[in-house]
């Protein structure tokens, strides 16, 4: 009986530590360069939402435009964006010295390397003030 109910009472204690996120819903921003700009939107309910715009110099009324929908989770700090056949990871850093004069203590959302779309490959994606 104890030991079932310290079974009970450490599986209980797992799911809500084990499977904790760090990451908060909302929206972030990646500053990818100049005629670029990208958008991520983290919802409560972990579905997410990207935008990306690219246009030529001097041009953006004439941007091209993509959006992709999907689903995402976490496990502390990693994080899995999914949609349709592709998975995306990243994870939650801490920003440290920036020119962007964001406290060096805030957390970020950074890309990995080889993600397979150019524009979230090292790509760091800032929450939005």
């Amino acid at each position: 009986m104890i030991r079932t109910l310290a079974l009970t009472l450490l599986t209980v204690l797992c799911i809500s530590s084990c499977n904790e996120c760090n990451v908060n819903p909302g929206n972030y921003t990646s500053s990818g360069g100049s005629e670029q700009n990208t958008n991520l939107t983290l919802s409560a309910d972990n579905s997410f939402i990207l935008k990306h715009d690219n246009w030529q110099p001097g041009h953006y009324e004439k941007r091209d435009s993509t959006q992709s929908n999907g689903t995402w989770s976490c496990s502390k700090n990693k994080i899995t964006l999914k949609e349709d056949n592709s998975t995306y990871s990243a994870e939650l850093i801490t920003v440290g010295a920036n020119p962007l004069g964001l406290d060096a203590n805030s957390k970020a959302i950074m890309f990995g390397a080889n993600t397979g779309v150019d524009y979230l490959n090292k790509q760091m994606f800032y929450p939005d003030f």
